[in-house]
């Protein structure tokens, strides 16, 4: 599907979902398509594009605009969607994530999300991202992207109730003026977070997001080479998590510091290189859960290192 144009009679008549693919639909192509007045809120409603049970495709030259009280997604792969590329495609607007990649049961692999441009996520993202990975999926790639001016966090990786988000990469994007975080990680496994720039963060948030210990852990997550700048974020990161690696970072500190541990009695954190140095949290779990005397046994494994703070 190529150069087509997608829209309605005025603001509030149009069609709930624009294109829609579906399991035997084989390696689609939408391309260089322009899509406006898609309407809709509620889940089922409001996609520009849908793609469900799908193995390869491209999605590619897009633009998308949607209103900020009508769309819910740009576009939504979910159903264990697979080697699917949403790339150089410009959307602006909608009330959700904008680009959703979901799937609630089997995982859903290998899907590209590079060099798109999204820009103001309206009134209603909520908790939600600009992009979103939801539920067990694996081997996805974020890269590249530029987002702006989100209601809610600039990417969000979340696993759901079938299984973890595993060995997904967040690298080279840029993400500006999220009402929330940039990049949020929950029961997400084993997630790279790599060379990202983040400004001016909602107030009241965390710039990078790793989300309490339990069944919802950040574990295995490699935070390298990341800005957060600007102002308006209480701390640069909100770490959690076991076996957590952060360093070679540029962090601005927040209103409230550089970093936050979620729960200090389930790990620590050694050598710290910025603008806190030196900072080392003692209180360390120990093999017994609801012991915190502080003892090497018992540790988490999380280290900070060769992080910097800008110079004025």
């Amino acid at each position: 599907i190529s150069g087509c144009l997608f829209t309605g009679t005025d603001a509030t008549h149009g069609f709930n979902v624009q294109i829609r693919g579906h399991s035997g639909c084989i390696n689609p192509r939408i391309v260089n398509n322009h899509f406006e007045r898609v309407i809709g809120t509620n889940s089922g409603y409001g996609y520009g594009i849908q793609i469900a049970s799908v193995a390869g495709g491209v999605i590619e030259g897009n633009v998308g605009i949607q209103s900020t009280t009508q769309g819910r997604h740009h576009v939504y792969l979910s159903a264990t969607c697979s080697d699917i590329a949403v790339a150089a495609n410009r959307f602006k607007g909608g009330v959700s994530a904008m680009i959703t990649c979901y799937s609630a049961t089997t995982a859903g692999k290998r899907l590209a999300i590079t060099g798109n441009v999204l820009d103001g996520l309206g009134t209603g993202g909520g908790t939600g991202g600009a992009i979103e990975l939801v539920g067990p999926m694996e081997s996805c790639t974020i890269v590249g992207n530029a987002i702006h001016d989100s209601d809610g966090y600039g990417v969000k990786l979340e696993g759901g109730t079938a299984g973890e988000c595993m060995y997904n990469i967040v690298t080279g994007n840029t993400i500006t003026a999220p009402d929330l975080g940039g990049i949020y990680v929950r029961g997400a496994e084993y997630t790279v977070i790599q060379g990202n720039s983040i400004i001016n963060a909602g107030a009241g948030t965390a710039a990078i997001y790793l989300q309490a210990p339990g069944t919802t852990t950040a574990n295995g997550t490699l935070v390298q080479g990341n800005i957060v700048g600007g102002t308006g974020h209480v701390y640069a990161i909100s770490l959690a998590g076991e076996n957590v690696a952060v360093f070679g970072n540029t962090f601005v500190a927040g209103s409230s510091g550089t970093y936050t541990v979620t729960d200090p009695t389930r790990r620590y954190i050694l050598g710290n290189n910025d603008a806190e140095s030196p900072k080392v949290y003692t209180a360390i779990r120990t093999a017994a859960d609801g012991d915190t005397t502080p003892t090497v046994g018992g540790a988490r494994r999380l280290l900070i290192a060769a992080n910097t703070a800008p110079t004025a």
